[in-house]
């Protein structure tokens, strides 16, 4: 009878220990790999671009030193071009972005 308890708690730990690695998994699905994304600027409204758009945003102040760039999707392939115009005399700072799941695997940088 010993026996019989020791298996049984045993599987009772396992059976635990699923529990809490399908929540880590299911979380991690949810949030991405590393957690969710944050932003430690202050947030501004999100905007929907689809394919084939070009979106522009001009800044008022010229004491803007950075910009903060979070592109994601809803599941689907991520495939965009990112370009900094520093002045009207600059060459642009160009990036190339595609991941294959903008859900799991959201792109972030700072300019």
């Amino acid at each position: 009878e010993t026996n019989a308890k020791k298996m049984e708690d045993s599987e009772n730990a396992l059976t635990e220990e699923l529990k809490i690695l399908r929540q880590q998994l299911k979380m991690q699905a949810e949030t991405g790999p590393q957690g969710p994304v944050e932003s430690h600027f202050p947030k501004s409204p999100e905007i929907t671009v689809q394919g084939d758009s070009l979106k522009t945003w001009s800044f008022a102040s010229p004491a803007v030193e950075q910009v903060e760039v979070l592109l994601k999707t809803e599941g689907r392939p991520l495939d965009a071009d990112v370009e900094l115009w520093a002045g009207p005399d600059n060459i642009p700072q160009r990036i190339r972005v595609y991941v294959e799941n903008g859900s799991t695997r959201p792109f972030r940088t700072l300019l």
